[in-house]
């Protein structure tokens, strides 16, 4: 009985440092995907926006194998070939087609707007948990949700003329959708036991799927040699991000429910469209402010 009440209270322990963590995590992946779009508007405007997606998540793959190689041999949890293919599958998902999509609708319009519009994750969340998982939200993370995804039509809509291209908003939609769709297939699928090894695979994978559409745009890596000190600064600190952040919402992914560890898509527009006002001169109107201040509304009632 003693021994039972000792493992029952290290695994209070361990719950209670969780819980901790999830604020921590979330206060990290708010900040770090704001700062991303600063980033990518900087680095799209020397390198195609599929050559910037594509030569981020393959250096960041790169960084991480060796320490992948590491773990494997001294741990020896070798990833089973359904592990695999569920890392791979959301490999895909979330970065051969999310963040080539995000990429691709933030080069072609303000960092600001381009924030806001995949901000629209956790709406799809919410719909594909409820048709398909029978998980419907709670009333209050519903109205959170609706005012969130309120906040981003309204900001969108009172964008200055020529700031919105339907192109690149087709391309934040499709992006949102799959990174919905990968965040809550990867709750449920068979990842590797390292989570080192299932970001790597991922990144991997990604960067691998996405290579051919660099013919698609005509521009491939060519401008890669001829970057600038800036771009090549934001490009660092975008391989910084993919190891870091998404290594982070992997975790936070498995430890609370998507629609919160998602929640990063109401606070960064708030971010990047400051960022953007104070280091590209993007425009800050009182109906954007007010559109941020609806949807940052949203987040309180999913995260209270």
């Amino acid at each position: 009985m003693v021994s039972d009440g000792k493992a029952d209270a290290v695994d209070n322990r361990t719950a209670g440092r969780r819980r901790a963590m999830v604020p921590l995590t979330l206060a990290f992946i708010y900040v770090g995907t704001g700062t991303t779009f600063l980033a990518m508007k900087l680095v799209s405007h020397e390198l195609s926006p599929v050559a910037l997606t594509v030569v981020r998540l393959l250096v960041a793959a790169l960084i991480l194998a060796p320490i992948t190689v590491w773990r494997l041999r001294t741990r020896g949890a070798w990833p089973t070939a359904p592990q695999l293919r569920g890392a791979a599958l959301t490999g895909v998902l979330l970065f051969a087609i999310g963040q080539v999509g995000i990429a691709v609708g933030v080069a072609s319009m303000s960092a600001g707007v381009g924030a806001v519009i995949t901000s629209a994750t956790p709406l799809f969340i919410a719909i594909l948990s409820t048709v398909f998982l029978r998980e419907p939200l709670p009333a209050r993370q519903l109205l959170g949700v609706l005012l969130g995804f309120g906040g981003i039509a309204a900001l969108t809509m009172t964008a200055p003329d020529g700031e919105i291209v339907l192109a690149g908003v087709a391309a934040l939609l499709v992006a949102a959708f799959a990174w919905a769709i990968g965040s809550l297939y990867g709750r449920s699928a068979a990842m590797p036991s390292d989570a080192v090894v299932t970001l790597n695979v991922q990144l991997l994978v990604g960067a691998l799927v996405a290579s051919p559409l660099m013919a698609l745009d005509g521009h491939g890596a060519a401008g890669l040699l001829q970057l600038s000190g800036t771009a090549w600064a934001g490009m660092a600190y975008l391989v910084a991000m993919a190891i870091a952040a998404f290594m982070a919402f992997n975790w936070l992914n498995l430890n609370v429910s998507s629609t919160i560890a998602n929640t990063f898509n109401y606070v960064t527009p708030v971010i990047a469209m400051g960022l953007g006002a104070a280091f590209l001169g993007e425009t800050v109107t009182a109906a954007k402010l007010a559109s941020a201040a609806v949807a940052l509304v949203g987040v309180v009632l999913i995260l209270k």
